[in-house]
This record gives C-alpha cells, structure tokens and sequence, in this order.
C-alpha cells in the first residue's frame, strides 16, 4: 500500500469582472479628457485584442472580481483506479449562478482546491487557488469572453464546462464553454492553453 498525495481535487467556476482589463478597455475612451485627443475608436479594437482570443489566461484575481457564489463543477478522487481514462474523456459539469451585483462581465474564472489527508488525529489540509484566499503562483485560469456583458443583481448565468487534454499536447489542457447570460443566446467557447 503507499498513500497518494494530494488525495483528491475539486475543480471551481465563477463569473468575473476583470478590474484591471476593465481599466484597459476604458483608457481609450478617457484619452480625450486626458491629454485633448480622441482615441475612443481604438476601444472597440483594444475589446478584439485583449479579450476576442481563446487562449487560457493565468492571472491572479482578487475575491472583488467575482460576481456571483463559486460553483464546484468537478470532484476528483486522485486515487481511484480509471481515473487517467475518465480525464482522458473530459472533467466537466453544469453551473447556474445568480450575480451578485451590478457590472461587466469578462468572462469566467476557474481554480482548484486539493486536500492532503491527515495523520490519525491531524486534520485534513486543504491547499485552495481560489481568489478569495491569498495567491498561489498557480493563480486562476479565466476564460474571457469575446466582449463585456452587462449584468445586474440576480442575472441568471448558466452553461456546462469540459476540461480536456489538448490534442497537440497531453500536457496542456482545453476548456469546452458553453454559456448563456440572462435572456441572450447560449454561446460556446473552445479555450487552449498556450505553451
């Protein structure tokens, strides 16, 4: 027998407003005012640049940058024979969240949280990449959308979400979108990593 470590995964989702994309988009519109000349033109292109990709982006996010209550939408036993082969098909799950409060939205923000298994009288410990919890250097992955959506408090997000090993490199993963916010129609997104 031997122990693995860490002995199981749980794999979260949340919708995000990105402060600091949301103050890169908004400078074009704001260098007028600044220094007399209209670049306003420029945010539209700044939006196709910064967000109309489907790389995965690592970035550290702060708990303000959420907009509605984190949904675990994968649990992983590490241990478990077969594992390999279901990872190998895609982890994945359902969310539904209900915003929290007024803002953009810039796309989708996912982490992971493991547990290391105690000694006979110790507790768990439980190692979380989650924005509300002090940086990781694993920090979060988003998933931008390919331009802002307003929502306001109670707007229903909901969509499934697939993790799967890349086809060009087993190592690096893809993440299958599909999603659907307030009354517009579902869309899907298929994000990869970049080397």
């Amino acid at each position: 027998g031997g122990l693995l470590l860490p002995a199981s995964a749980e794999l979260f989702v949340a919708p995000i407003s990105d402060q600091m994309l949301e103050l890169r988009l908004g400078f074009w519109s704001q260098v007028k005012q600044l220094y007399g000349v209209d670049m306003s033109c420029l945010e539209s292109f700044a939006t196709r640049c910064l967000m109309g990709h489907s790389e995965i982006v690592v970035q550290g996010l702060s708990g303000e940058d959420v907009l509605a209550r984190p949904q675990c939408f994968a649990q992983l036993e590490l241990a478990r024979t077969g594992l390999e082969q279901e990872l190998e098909a895609g982890v994945g799950g359902r969310f539904r969240f209900s915003c929290y409060g007024s803002a953009p939205m810039h796309g989708f923000a996912i982490w992971f949280q493991v547990t290391f298994p105690g000694g006979d009288s110790e507790k768990p410990l439980v190692l979380s990449t989650s924005p509300f919890h002090p940086v990781t250097h694993w920090k979060q992955a988003l998933l931008y959308l390919n331009e802002p959506v307003q929502v306001e408090q109670d707007t229903d997000i909901s969509g499934e979400i697939t993790l799967l090993p890349s086809r060009d490199n087993h190592r690096l993963l893809r993440v299958l979108l599909r999603y659907k916010v307030g009354d517009q129609e579902e869309k899907t997104k298929d994000f990869a990593m970049e080397d």
